[in-house]
């Protein structure tokens, strides 16, 4: 079978499924309050941005930064369990295709969900903004093309963190734990943009983005900038991760241990970068020195726990598995300490 056999095969799987209906609550959830406090977007408080663009990045602030984040992990879910249902991913493996192909029809589909919901929001922002400026007497409206490329690359910006999405839900197969997770992981995105490795984290991508935007329309209050080279050099390095999920499906212990073990790594370092972002002012003022301590807390618990359940549950079982369990371990005794000592603080 060719690569749009595989595809047309996907897409039928979804066709009456309520996905799309899902896309469309946070699309709503986020531009109806626009039109409701469209009389507040006047009041720039001295930052010096028009009102048409402010009301351009109000709205998408929401939407990049939780909103477009948070329907990826539920879509990427929802995807999982059409084919865990009667393990009908098992069935169709015992047969003979193309398994990258297979994969890779079911991340473009995952891509193509997330540009239908791009382009929900672009007809939300046309429609809002237009009720807005009959509302307001004021034209909230911006130039097609600019809200087009705008919406294009937070587009591009989402497909690095949908693919990690991707992974995580494979390998952690609980729904309620991948959900859990995964909505955690878009928290830290406001911490991160403020540092020089945001690009290590795909969940601020969108955010980092419409920053970069504010920083355009507001000039001397956001001071940034991003390398698009960069922006389109990631996603070839995260493609690898749905490239993954087949090998554990298939049951592939090898490689599943071998990214077990990798990512448990990396876990291992991750703590210490706190006093990378302690070196910057904004990190030390409250309350964002609180939260800070907070995510990185419930990172260095969570870390103990991906690992120790590796081991002990996955059988993930090596030398190297053994160290991450212990340092990891400790990393969640302090992360307990930390939030017990803010507590009584």
């Amino acid at each position: 079978m060719n690569f749009s056999t595989y595809l047309a095969m996907e897409l039928k799987k979804i066709k009456r499924s309520k996905i799309l209906l899902l896309l469309c609550v946070p699309v709503i959830m986020m531009w109806l309050p626009s039109i409701i406090n469209s009389d507040k977007i006047f009041d720039t408080q001295q930052i010096p941005i028009s009102p048409e663009h402010n009301f351009f990045i109000q709205g998408f602030m929401g939407m990049s930064w939780f909103m477009i984040p948070a329907s990826l992990i539920i879509c990427v879910v929802l995807l999982n369990q059409t084919e865990q249902r009667s393990r009908g991913i098992l069935k169709m493996l015992s047969l003979p295709i193309n398994t990258r192909k297979l994969c890779l029809a079911k991340f473009v589909v995952l891509l193509l969900l997330a540009g239908m919901q791009m382009l929900m929001t672009i007809a939300a922002y046309m429609v809002s903004a237009f009720i807005a400026s009959h509302l307001q007497d004021y034209s909230f409206l911006l130039e097609p093309s600019y809200v087009c490329s705008t919406v294009f690359y937070l587009y591009l910006a989402a497909i690095p963190m949908a693919a990690v999405f991707w992974m995580l839900v494979v390998f952690l197969k609980s729904p309620i734990f991948s959900v859990g997770i995964g909505l955690a992981s878009i928290v830290p995105s406001v911490l991160m943009i403020n540092t020089k490795v945001w690009w290590g984290y795909p969940m601020s991508y969108p955010f980092y983005l419409l920053m970069v935007e504010y920083g355009k329309a507001a000039k001397g209050i956001y001071e940034t900038q991003i390398s698009f080279l960069l922006l389109l050099v990631l996603p070839l390095f995260h493609w690898l991760f749905p490239a993954l999920d087949l090998a554990v499906l298939k049951g592939d212990k090898s490689m599943k241990n071998k990214v077990w073990t990798f990512i448990s790594t990396i876990m291992l370092f991750v703590p210490w970068s706190i006093f990378l972002l302690r070196t910057n002012a904004w990190a030390l003022r409250s309350p964002v020195a609180e939260i800070l301590i907070s995510c990185y807390a419930a990172f260095m618990i969570f870390s103990g726990i991906f690992t120790i359940w590796g081991y002990a549950k996955e059988r993930v079982r090596n030398l190297w598995m053994q160290i991450c369990c212990v340092v990891n371990g400790l990393y969640t005794v302090v992360g307990i300490a930390a939030f017990f000592m803010m507590g009584i603080s």
